[in-house]
């Protein structure tokens, strides 16, 4: 396994770790627990990037739900942030 890539169909997960702790730290995350709870999310993505879906394969068809809800749910978020109208 090359350690560098770590990919849950077909999507990198080191951006969008990055993308979902900074939408948490909008919610109201501390920025404290940032480092932490990405950490966790970390080895999660590799728990089941290099554990689970080898172990079972059928599964990687929800991995590939899940992370692709995500992306698309995070994309659109981000695109949200640059047009939503200024309140002031």
């Amino acid at each position: 396994m090359d350690w560098s890539d770590i990919v849950v169909g077909g999507v990198a997960i080191a951006p969008l770790i990055v993308a979902l702790i900074e939408l948490l730290k909008g919610f109201g995350l501390p920025v404290k627990f940032a480092p932490a709870l990405c950490g966790v999310l970390a080895v999660g993505a590799y728990v089941v990037s290099a554990v689970v879906i080898p172990a079972y394969p059928e599964v990687a068809v929800y991995a590939q739900w899940i992370v692709g809800a995500l992306l698309v749910f995070l994309t659109a978020t981000g695109a949200y942030q640059i047009v939503k109208p200024n309140k002031n």
